[in-house]
């Protein structure tokens, strides 16, 4: 069985769906028995939010327990301990590096995703856009003609 944290893997922290993730949620609920592990919501959070994203494929949720550890990574081990009792846990999908570290302590594989919170570097707090001199643009593009004038693949003998 695989595993995904719901976190991260497939909701954003502003709670919208991540498209990688439902694509391969998708694919592998298709294949394979999968469990959705919950970090802090309650089943009624996590049911609604699943339901309402038309992720309901899956053969288990595994939720928090008060009696759960704080620590993420410890968190997570117990959780996986808790659903190796229906099957063996081939994999855990999970987004958080930490989370990850101590589970494959553990000898679980891992499938590290990581999302960029910013989807194009541009949009990145504190990026200055620097326009490229016009000087530096007529000079690349008088490089480029030149290596393309002078390349000997190009050339073609005339019959």
């Amino acid at each position: 069985m695989f595993a995904m944290s719901i976190d991260g893997v497939l909701r954003q922290p502003s709670g919208a769906p991540i498209g990688a993730g439902n694509v391969l949620y998708r694919a592998l609920t298709e294949v394979t028995n999968v469990a959705l592990i919950a970090d802090s919501q309650t089943e009624e959070q996590a049911k609604h939010w699943l339901l309402v994203n038309d992720m309901t494929a899956h053969n288990y949720l595994v939720l928090p327990r008060e009696t759960d550890p704080e620590d993420g990574g410890a968190q997570r081990v117990l959780q996986l301990t808790r659903l190796a009792e229906h099957g063996p846990v081939d994999l855990l999908v999970e987004a958080d590096p930490t989370k990850a570290e101590a589970v494959i302590r553990e000898g679980i594989p891992v499938a590290l995703t990581v999302h960029p919170s910013y989807a194009r570097p541009e949009h990145l707090p504190g990026r200055k856009l620097v326009p490229t001199p016009w000087d530096a643009l007529i000079g690349e593009v008088n490089r480029q003609r030149d290596i393309k004038a002078n390349d000997a693949r190009l050339n073609h003998e005339a019959i």
